[in-house]
């Protein structure tokens, strides 16, 4: 490969793995916001005035009582936490998850497009070797 082609292939390499990087974690945030959603799908079932465990991460528990009028403290960024009905947090959550799935869509497709221009950089270069190796200069 000559430099320039060899410096286009590392600079596309390069970006391909950090799109993946961050679709994994877009994916991880997924997962995340999917299993909040099924907390509150829980609390929704729970009856008014018994007692829950509210998950503060790390296998550590806080009693509970859910009330009618209770609400969840949700952050809006800045520093900012407004009051929020469970119907209105899940809401906004749907609405996160739908949005994040959409990012990771687009860039599954950029990503496919960056790998095919990839391959054909490097078959146009005449690079017949399997090494596998993205940066590889054989």
């Amino acid at each position: 490969m000559d430099s320039d082609k060899l410096m286009e292939y590392q600079m596309l390499s390069d970006q391909i793995k950090q799109m993946e990087e961050h679709l994994m974690q877009l994916e991880r945030h997924t997962v995340e916001l999917e299993q909040l959603m099924e907390s509150f799908n829980y609390l929704d079932t729970v009856k008014e005035n018994k007692e829950v465990l509210i998950p503060l991460g790390a296998g550590v528990f806080f009693k509970g009582i859910k009330s009618s009028d209770q609400k969840i403290i949700m952050s809006v960024g800045a520093g900012v936490c407004v009051d929020k009905s469970l119907l209105e947090t899940k809401e906004v959550l749907n609405t996160q998850l739908a949005e994040v799935r959409e990012i990771i869509s687009q860039i599954e497709i950029n990503l496919n497009y960056l790998s095919s221009k990839e391959k054909e950089l490097k078959k146009s270069a005449g690079h017949s070797c399997s090494c596998g190796d993205h940066k590889c200069s054989c």
